[in-house]
């Protein structure tokens, strides 16, 4: 496929290009540039890697590259017990190419909306390690403090997947008896399920009545009395309507009626 044309003498990071030709690779024709690089030496390279920024020194140039900035801070490929990189190098990528990469997954919620980051971390791996230190476990996630700014030191910390839970800008919060906190805050502070406490902000429960105990819990089923007279469990009472048991709790919150709940049995 075509690109812009190179001219002789353009450069590409330390090359840049003398002379142009083909050659078959396959069963296609493909276009070359000799390239001479600042260091001196002669490097073959076909046109669409010079055009795209994939080749910018000679081989020996880039092997060289390659090695010191391994040694920069010892943190990249081989650098863990497995033979990987380490958490805190993979997170630096990561975070940088999901603000900056428009082909990342993730860009739409990061680079595209604006996050990005701060200048001290976007070409030192060094700056940020120094800045955030090491990440405590290998549970622990780099998390934005103001999930509308960027990364930053001021605006980063590392936290566990749960804190990062409680952090996420699409986080419903609630105010009981003056005390602010999330969703998942509130289930765990009063052992009643998020999914339940969710359930009951959606049918329009407030305040304390959100932390009232969930029906059915005892020992035996709770005893509800419906407006044409059954008495009996929720379970009963939902049947005899012809309902589940959500709506026959629904009525019993809105108080409709002569429906009444009534306390459970010994």
């Amino acid at each position: 496929m075509g690109g812009r044309p190179i001219n002789p003498g353009e450069r590409f990071g330390n090359l840049e290009a003398v002379e142009k030709f083909q050659r078959k690779a396959g069963a296609r024709v493909r276009s070359f540039w000799l390239c001479r690089c600042d260091c001196g030496h002669m490097h073959e390279s076909d046109s669409g890697n010079l055009r795209s920024g994939n080749t910018r020194w000679c081989k020996s140039c880039a092997s060289a590259f390659k090695s010191s900035h391994r040694r920069v801070h010892g943190c990249s490929t081989g650098a863990s017990s497995d033979g990987r990189a380490t958490k805190e190098y993979n997170t630096w990528l990561s975070m940088r190419r999901r603000c900056n990469d428009p082909r990342d997954k993730r860009f739409a919620d990061y680079g595209g909306r604006g996050i990005t980051v701060c200048d001290a971390w976007a070409d030192s791996f060094e700056a940020f390690v120094q800045d955030i230190g090491l990440a405590p476990s290998l549970d622990h996630q780099i998390d934005r403090i103001d999930n509308s700014k960027g990364y930053s030191p001021e605006n980063c910390r590392w936290a566990t997947r749960k804190e990062q839970g409680n952090n996420k800008r699409n986080n419903r919060r609630l105010t009981i008896c003056g005390v602010e906190g999330t969703l998942g805050d509130w289930a765990e502070v009063s052992g009643i399920a998020s999914s339940t406490l969710a359930r009951r902000v959606r049918y329009g429960w407030q305040g304390e009545q959100l932390l009232a105990p969930v029906l059915g819990t005892g020992r035996r089923p709770s005893r509800v009395r419906s407006p044409l007279g059954e008495f009996g469990s929720v379970q009963a009472c939902a049947k005899a309507h012809g309902r589940g048991l959500t709506w026959v709790y629904d009525q019993l919150r809105k108080g409709e009626a002569d429906w009444s709940l009534l306390e459970e049995t010994e």
